[in-house]
């Protein structure tokens, strides 16, 4: 009787560990080869002197903006997925990652709207807003308060 538990037991034993390493093998990935880490990581250095570049295009403000944003968002992808090696894990990290670009990406839409709602203003009456003065050059409330001297007194 002791024999026979023992042989089962042996057997339920290599039947484990046979599970165990087959479970090891399906859970590990590849790593993926150092030329691609490379070539990832000039691609995101030739981004860096795109933005550079993007910065001193002679368009106006909200082009450059929006294009530095979407050069970020595609290095971000690049780093997530490859350094990061969202690439082998489930699908559900995909998405909270999808998930939050989306949501940064809204976030600037709304920021680069109200930039784009600043040119409202013309260049003397954006100065005169910012100085704390309305367009008929009166301060505003809370502002800076200018006494006037009378011409009598010196």
């Amino acid at each position: 009787m002791f024999k026979t538990a023992k042989n089962n037991n042996n057997q339920l034993n290599a039947d484990n560990s046979s599970s165990k390493q087959e479970h090891s093998k399906e859970s590990e990935h590849g790593l993926l080869p150092v030329r691609l880490y490379i070539g990832i990581f000039i691609v995101l250095l030739m981004m860096i002197f795109m933005n550079i570049g993007i910065s001193m295009l002679p368009i106006p403000s909200i082009w450059i903006i929006s294009l530095l944003i979407f050069v970020a968002v595609i290095q971000t992808i690049l780093v997530s997925v490859f350094y990061m090696e969202l690439i082998h894990e489930d699908k559900f990290y995909s998405f909270i990652f999808g998930s939050a670009v989306l949501f940064m990406l809204l976030f600037f839409g709304i920021t680069l709207g109200e930039i784009r709602g600043r040119d409202f203003f013309t260049a003397t009456e954006g100065v005169k807003m910012m100085r704390g003065v309305d367009q008929n050059g009166n301060y505003a409330p809370g502002g800076p308060k200018i006494e006037k001297k009378s011409e009598g007194s010196h």
